[in-house]
């Protein structure tokens, strides 16, 4: 359903559909090729130019919403490590699994990956067990997740500074705002349900960073 005119796939980009302002892809969404596992793999293979001599680009960001949190909310331990070229997955693994850096494995630099991306936004522990086994196929109990939370925002102690700063502006306004100036109504943010406002928090803060 897909193929057009000329015998190949072209996706749609959109502009303006997600709320962050982010670019997306859809008819297929190209954005979100699994990559994961033997399945992800062979997936990936079925994807070829279609005349020799052609090649595809597969490009992305690295690691561009820790970049930018790192930038908003100034924080110097992740900046420096950004600025020397450090791996800053190694440096987390380090922190929060009391490994010394040369010791850090393949499997614990994986670990930290799901750390960083897990609780960036403010994520409970609770929810950080399921995405890390769902994202990253790690497996933390509740107890382990609380223990690298707890060590993550230690580490970086700038990023929860930032949240409170994002979310006070959030409560007295209902809205947040990208560095750029795209507004975003943020619902339940004063909401008395910690769930409702759990989740609102954290779109509070994906739409600054994201945004």
């Amino acid at each position: 359903d897909h193929l057009k005119n000329d015998g190949k796939i072209h996706c749609n980009y959109n502009q303006a559909i997600t709320t962050t302002g982010r670019l997306s892809s859809s008819a297929p969404n190209l954005q979100n090729i699994t990559s994961k596992g033997e399945l992800g793999k062979d997936i990936k293979k079925m994807f070829i130019p279609s005349e020799n001599g052609q090649y595809l680009l597969q490009a992305d960001y690295s690691q561009i919403e820790l970049r930018m949190a790192a930038i908003l909310a100034n924080e110097t331990v992740m900046i420096d490590a950004y600025k020397n070229n450090k791996d800053i997955h190694v440096i987390t693994a380090a922190t929060v699994l009391n490994k010394k850096i040369e010791d850090v494995t393949k499997e614990d630099r994986q670990k930290a990956k799901a750390v960083a991306f897990g609780f960036l936004y403010g994520g409970s522990a609770k929810g950080f067990v399921v995405y890390a086994k769902q994202s990253y196929n790690v497996e933390f109990t509740l107890e382990q997740a609380e223990q690298v939370r707890n060590k993550f925002f230690k580490l970086y102690p700038a990023l929860p500074a930032w949240y409170e700063k994002i979310w006070k502006d959030c409560r007295k306004n209902n809205y947040v705002e990208s560095l750029f100036g795209r507004k975003r109504i943020i619902e339940n943010i004063n909401s008395h349900n910690k769930y409702d406002k759990g989740s609102a928090e954290r779109r509070a803060i994906n739409h600054t960073d994201q945004g």
